[in-house]
């Protein structure tokens, strides 16, 4: 078992957040579809957004838990071919 965050959803992520904040809006994950794939730092991570000036909000995108039933999202985001997936499974 291993956990797995896909860097093109962190970076899509960052993206729409960078693009709330420069038309001056809020940033909200209102539009997505899995509400708890992005959480709201709180406790010791939040500190991570403190800049020393002021405190900045920090999301953090969820892990998922990779398994052998699910290591084929792997493969779907292009981390691992077909081929190397099977290998893993045998």
């Amino acid at each position: 078992m291993t956990v797995f965050k896909d860097t093109r959803v962190l970076a899509a992520m960052a993206v729409s957040m960078a693009d709330q904040l420069l038309q001056g809006q809020a940033v909200s994950f209102d539009h997505l579809k899995d509400k708890e794939m992005v959480v709201k730092a709180t406790g010791t991570l939040a500190q991570m957004g403190n800049t020393g000036v002021r405190t900045v909000d920090t999301y953090i995108l969820a892990p998922k838990v990779i398994k052998k039933a699910n290591l084929r999202d792997l493969v779907d985001a292009g981390y691992y071919t077909d081929a190397q997936n099977a290998e893993l499974l045998q």
